[in-house]
Parts: C-alpha cells; structure tokens; sequence
C-alpha cells in the first residue's frame, strides 16, 4: 500500500513539473495532457543603424497576458508555446510606435531570430512627411525586406537587400496604399517600381485584417509573411523572416 501511494506521489510530482513553463511565457493544455511546447527567441533594433532596444515589453497577440522585458541587448525569449499554433509578436517602448512582427505557425523546432526592426518616432515622422500620409490610428502600416538568402538582421547590417524585385499583397490593395519602394538612401521613394538594394517595402494606412505579402523576380523565389494587420501598429515583417530568398 505504501509503495502505491508513493508511486502516486512520484506520477503528481512528474505531471506537475512538466506543466511549469520557464522564460516569459507559456501556454497550457485544455484536455489535462501537457502540450508539445518549443521556445521563441530574437532581438528588437532600432531603425536604421541596428542599436538594440532594451526594456522594451514584448507581448504575443494571441496569448493574452503573457509578456517579456528586453534584456540590454534587445533580447527576448519565450518558453513553453504550443506546436502548431500562431503567434504574432508585439513590442511597446515609449519612445517608438508600437509595433509587430509577421504571424509564424509554430513547427516542431524552436523560433529563432524573430526580429523587430522599429524606428523612434523622430524618423517615424519623417518617413510619414516624405509619404505624405499621416498614420491613422484606425489603420495599420505594413513593412518588409526582400532579403538575400541566408542574411539578416545579424549578419547583414546595412545592406541585405535584392534589388528589382516587386512586392504584392493578398487581399490586393489601392495603389495609394502601397507598395512604396525604399531606394537606395532607405527612404521611401513614390517613384519606385521595384526594389532598390536596400530592398524594404512598404504599404500605408492598411484596413485592419489579415494579409499575405509576397515577392517575385525572375530567376529567384521567396518565402511569403503572413500579416494581421491591428490598429495603430506598425506591422514590420522583418529579416530573416520577412520576403526572405529561398
């Protein structure tokens, strides 16, 4: 009898470590088995000379109450989130425009390298002045990097760009709302009908839903961000995981 209960013991203890999660976040079975978990790791940089963001508060959009602090080298990590599950990550700093990473699809390996590439507000107005536009709090602004294979933020600073190739988005949107190239000075240029080697793309004043980008230039081919677009955020999908060559 005694061997029983301490073989119930051991089993309660066991189930009870599994179900504590580390890292900032985690997420929790709904039928009393513990789900298949992996981590998501980055960096959030400030645009445009790559300064990492300390003390920024990273969010996921769909696991309310789960939260980060950046670390002083703009690092994040999460622990303990569900395989197969979507997760958009969102940061607020005071001194920058909230702002989101593309939507992954949790797989079977950890997250790694998701970054945030945020202006401050000083050059977040100035890009809208050399737009014209003036972000709307009931829109979203979407960008993102046609980007060499294997570059990225990490490895890649400044220039980590392909040049000429075209930018689409699903659903298909007005003219007027994008894309905007950025040219070679990374400032966004009306004029533009394909990349420069800078790359970066962006869409203006964007309705909220729920979007899909993606990039063509002959002989080459890309991988596709998936957007949720929210009010007020500026949605950068951001490399390596943004128009990235395959």
């Amino acid at each position: 009898m005694q061997m029983r209960l301490n073989r119930v013991r051991i089993a309660a203890l066991i189930t009870l470590m599994i179900s504590i999660t580390t890292g900032c976040g985690g997420s929790d079975a709904t039928d009393g088995t513990p789900p298949v978990t992996v981590s998501a790791t980055g960096n959030v940089f400030v645009f445009p000379f790559g300064e990492n963001l300390a003390e920024a508060n990273i969010t996921i959009l769909e696991v309310p109450g789960e939260s980060c602090i950046t670390d002083e080298d703009g690092g994040f990590r999460f622990d303990g989130l569900e395989q197969g599950s979507d997760v958009t990550f969102v940061m607020n700093h005071p001194l920058h425009p909230r702002a989101q990473t593309a939507t992954f699809t949790l797989g079977r390996e950890d997250l790694k390298e998701v970054t945030f590439q945020v202006p401050g507000f000083l050059i977040y107005n100035l890009l809208a002045f050399i737009l014209e536009e003036q972000p709307e709090e009931d829109k979203c602004q979407i960008v993102s990097t046609v980007t060499e294979k294997g570059k990225s933020l990490y490895n890649a600073w400044p220039r980590h760009g392909i040049e000429g190739a075209t930018v689409h988005s699903s659903p298909e949107l007005p003219e007027s709302r994008g894309p905007v190239y950025f040219n070679d000075f990374v400032l966004p240029d009306r004029s533009r009908k394909e990349t420069s080697v800078d790359g970066g793309v962006i869409f203006v004043n964007v309705p909220p839903g729920d979007y899909r980008l993606t990039a063509t230039k002959e002989g080459h081919s890309f991988s596709a961000a998936r957007i949720k677009c929210t009010p007020g955020t500026l949605v950068n999908a951001s490399p390596p995981w943004g128009l990235q060559e395959n």
